[in-house]
């Protein structure tokens, strides 16, 4: 992978980036075409996940969810590869010459003016959208039937061996002049949980402790043992009435309601609405000029059980 930093060899990041971009106008002659133009919808990918789960039926419509899609130039794959083996061969003029962001995006992201029209293509289902200055992914936060609509696909929630999750149960669809530049969309389904790659040795019981089962991420009922609260939720004393202040410390949590709404649904709880207020507020994800000091007040109504018990 090229890696995205300033290169210390100054001089030749230049006549790097011009060879690029003339290559670029040779392979890819239509990459800036009209954003307006209406485009036929070309398929992205499918899913097919009721082999780990039951189908329950469809997701509720006004379940906020959030995703994320990639983006690549696909017509640049051998320049890229050309350029990473010139950058890592020692001897070749471009050998440690790495790009900086705005050079990469330059040739390897979907331009402005595509980028541009895929924010305007799902705000146009109401979806909230949040841009990367570099071009190379757009997160979006909606509600499922938007997305529906948008990936003319269908969300559909299944029952699993521990939880419900939803997913797409339809391949995914865009217009045909952003399709080709799409590289992934995550976030359709919830059933994903990424585990770290450790070498982790076998341990054996000492005494009478016996080792603990493996299971998913924590349940409710986990932190409830744990922190020694079921005995006060089965009193009643569960924070139903009450409003709780989160302080997110950094740009501030886009997907605190989307986030909110995907544990209510999962154990059955009802959805709250999250008020949010940001300090110095930034319209990107990535442009932020104060990490120190920006944060997200989070107010929202406990509507009881908010830690899983009804």
């Amino acid at each position: 992978m090229i890696r995205v930093i300033r290169s210390i060899r100054e001089p030749k990041v230049l006549p790097i980036l011009a060879v690029a971009l003339m290559l670029l106008s040779l392979v890819s002659p239509a990459r800036d075409s009209s954003p307006t133009q209406v485009a036929p919808l070309a398929v992205i990918q499918g899913a097919n996940p009721t082999s780990i789960g039951v189908l329950l039926g469809s997701a509720p419509s006004n379940l906020a969810i959030a995703t994320s899609i990639g983006f690549f130039d696909n017509s640049q794959t051998e320049l890229r590869d050309q350029m990473i083996e010139s950058i890592y061969t020692p001897g070749s003029y471009m050998y440690h010459s790495f790009l900086t962001p705005e050079e990469y995006s330059a040739v390897f992201a979907p331009s402005p003016a595509l980028y541009s029209s895929a924010v305007s293509y799902f705000q146009s289902f109401g979806i909230s959208t949040f841009t990367d200055r570099s071009r190379l992914f757009l997160n979006l936060v909606g509600t499922v039937g938007q997305f529906d609509q948008a990936f003319s696909t269908s969300v559909q929630m299944f029952s699993g061996p521990h939880f419900k999750f939803y997913a797409n149960t339809a391949p995914i669809y865009l217009p045909s002049n952003l399709a080709p530049f799409v590289t992934s969309v995550i976030g359709l389904e919830n059933y994903t949980f990424f585990v770290p790659t450790l070498a982790a040795q076998k341990v054996s019981p000492t005494g009478t402790s016996p080792i603990p089962p493996f299971s998913p991420p924590y349940q409710p009922s986990d932190l409830q043992t744990a922190y020694n609260e079921t005995s006060l939720l089965n009193s009643g004393m569960n924070g139903k009435g009450q409003s709780i202040v989160l302080i997110d410390a950094g740009y501030g949590d886009k997907t605190i309601q989307a986030d909110l709404a995907e544990f209510s649904v999962t154990y059955g709880l009802p959805t709250p609405i999250v008020n949010i207020q940001t300090v110095n507020s930034s319209s990107t994800i990535y442009d932020v000029s104060n990490d120190a000091v920006n944060g997200v007040l989070s107010n929202f109504p406990v509507t009881g059980g908010l830690l899983g018990v009804p």
